[in-house]
């Protein structure tokens, strides 16, 4: 009767039953969800909130008003007060494997919101308190792994995702982090080896390019684009591995090849924006006259990339259109102002 309630938008009538299976049963989770969701559909969660307190400290042993309560905090990102609901309900049942899910996912979602805030101390100081909670859970783990590189724990960084590799053989993550993370000490052999073994268990444009710049760092050019090669080659209809291709044929100063890859990608997706960008640059360089036509489509389907508008903008002052260059320049530095490659192209167009 109540969800019909709701249903027919009748909360107050929907707020009165459910309030009265509260009183005979205070761990209803129906009753309890019921009047979270009759409150905020009225736009008063806040009373949603007293009364599932006003509950909690009628009945301080029954442990879902605590949970739900915990829940609402983090569905309104209020994380300080989600973490204090689930820690009173870990207490209660401190081997219940939901709650400390529960528990584990404010203190990650706490981590994120601090990265936001660039503090990475308190950031790793709730992350390792989440994997305490959920050893298992793939994303905290290789949260805490990035946040303890980038806190200088190199070591304890290696040993995680050593133990995750050990636990998780069969998921790429481990062996592509673990590359990540010797890619920063330069141990590029290493490196090397363990994207080799990420590549054999999953491919994507992401993990494809830091093979190749890896390989690339060992001077290995004979062999560093034998990957992205093949993996283009087995589906010929698949214009991101085309992208893949033309990016690293472009780092390796291929152009041709690099020319040919981006306007295959082109031919089947005519608004991808950074084929457009890059493939415009190198027809810059090559004398193409579809330049600027390629840079300003780009420029248009991208209003706020400040590096596509740059393109546009150098491209224009490369072909002497020097006031329409310096133009879209001053466009390109409201977007990124401390950018020096802009603010070199910009003075070496107003320097003409």
């Amino acid at each position: 009767m109540a969800n019909l309630h709701i249903t027919e938008k009748n909360y107050d009538d929907a707020l009165q039953i459910y309030n009265k299976t509260l009183e005979k049963n205070p761990n209803s989770m129906v009753a309890l969800k019921g009047v979270m969701d009759a409150t905020t559909a009225q736009g008063k969660p806040e009373n949603g909130i007293k009364i599932l307190k006003k509950l909690k400290k009628k009945h301080p042993e029954s442990i879902n008003p605590t949970l739900i309560l915990s829940a609402s905090h983090l569905k309104n990102r209020e994380y300080d007060d989600a973490i204090q609901y689930a820690q009173q309900a870990s207490k209660l049942k401190p081997d219940n494997q939901k709650i400390n899910h529960l528990l584990a996912t404010t203190y990650y979602l706490k981590s994120t919101s601090l990265i936001a805030e660039k503090d990475v101390p308190g950031a790793l100081k709730f992350v390792r308190k989440a994997h305490k909670k959920s050893p298992n859970s793939i994303p905290i783990l290789l949260a805490n792994i990035k946040l303890e590189m980038q806190s200088n724990n190199k070591a304890l960084g290696e040993k995680i995702a050593q133990k995750f590799i050990q636990n998780n053989p069969e998921n790429h993550q481990g062996f592509e982090i673990l590359g990540d993370i010797q890619i920063r000490q330069s141990r590029f052999i290493e490196a090397v080896e363990n994207l080799e073994k990420a590549w054999a268990i999953s491919q994507n444009h992401l993990l494809g390019m830091k093979l190749f710049r890896a390989k690339n760092a060992l001077r290995q050019d004979d062999d560093s684009l034998k990957h992205l090669q093949q993996w283009a080659t087995n589906s010929d209809d698949d214009p991101e591995r085309q992208f893949t291709l033309a990016m690293a044929y472009q780092e390796s100063q291929q152009p041709a090849k690099a020319i040919e890859q981006y306007e295959a990608v082109l031919q089947r997706k005519p608004d991808h924006v950074v084929s457009l960008n890059n493939l415009a640059w190198l027809y810059q360089e090559a004398g193409h006259e579809d330049a600027e036509r390629l840079a300003k489509k780009a420029s248009e389907l991208a209003p706020k990339s400040a590096a596509v508008i740059d393109t546009y903008g150098w491209i224009l002052v490369l072909q002497d259109k020097n006031d329409a260059g310096i133009k879209v320049l001053k466009r390109a530095l409201e977007l990124a102002p401390k950018n020096k490659y802009i603010i070199q192209h910009l003075a070496e167009a107003q320097a003409k």
